[in-house]
Parts: structure tokens; sequence; C-alpha cells
């Protein structure tokens, strides 16, 4: 799963001397991914990676690790799926409230993909 915040460097980063020259814009960003790491160490995003992060583009992936805990019903892609799609639903809603608390306005793009082996 890819999850970027596209209007970030478009409409909210600027080098001046009020931001310390983009300083204090890349303080926001690296706060924003904190908080999405902090996500990933609830129990029920367990079986979900992060990758990678690359500007203001934050890439996770299921299934790598045994890590899940199944109940026998579903197939794991199907479970794996399912967890990647509840923590995209958490990040939205950690960008609502990081929008709500600093009055600005940035935007979550997500795609996911999901294949067999």
């Amino acid at each position: 799963m890819f999850a970027s915040i596209p209007n970030f460097f478009a409409e909210f980063y600027a080098e001046n001397d009020v931001n310390n020259n983009g300083l204090e814009c890349m303080r926001v960003l690296n706060e924003i991914i904190a908080d999405f790491d902090d996500l990933l160490e609830k129990p029920r995003f367990n079986c979900i990676e992060k990758i990678k992060t690359i500007g203001a583009t934050y890439m996770v992936a299921a299934g790598l690790t045994p890590k899940a805990v199944y109940d026998g019903t579903d197939t794991d892609l199907d479970v794996y799926l399912c967890h990647t799609c509840e923590f995209a639903f958490a990040m939205q809603d950690c960008i609502k409230r990081i929008n709500k608390h600093s009055f600005n306005n940035f935007q979550l793009r997500i795609g996911m993909l999901i294949s067999h082996n």
C-alpha cells in the first residue's frame, strides 16, 4: 500500500525565514510519519510492515511475516487485505486529527495492490 500527501510539498512546504528555511515544514512531515509509525505498534496491525518513506509517501506491505492471528475461516489474503484496509482508514483518521489540530488541509491519497505469489 502506498499512502501519500500530495498537497504537502505543493501547498504547505516553503523555505523562508519564518519556518527556518523549510525545517519546520519537515518537522511537521516527520510528526505525521511518526504518527503513522505509532499506528503500526497496535496489535491489530501486527501483520503490516513499513517498507519505506520517500518524501510525503509512506509504503507498507502485509503478509511478509507470519505475525497475524487467524481464526481459520478466512484465507491469508483476505486477512491481510482487511488489516491493510483498516490501516488505511486509521491513517485517514490520523490525518483528520492532524488537520484539526494544526489548521491544515492535508489530503491523503492511498493506493493498494493485492496479489497472490
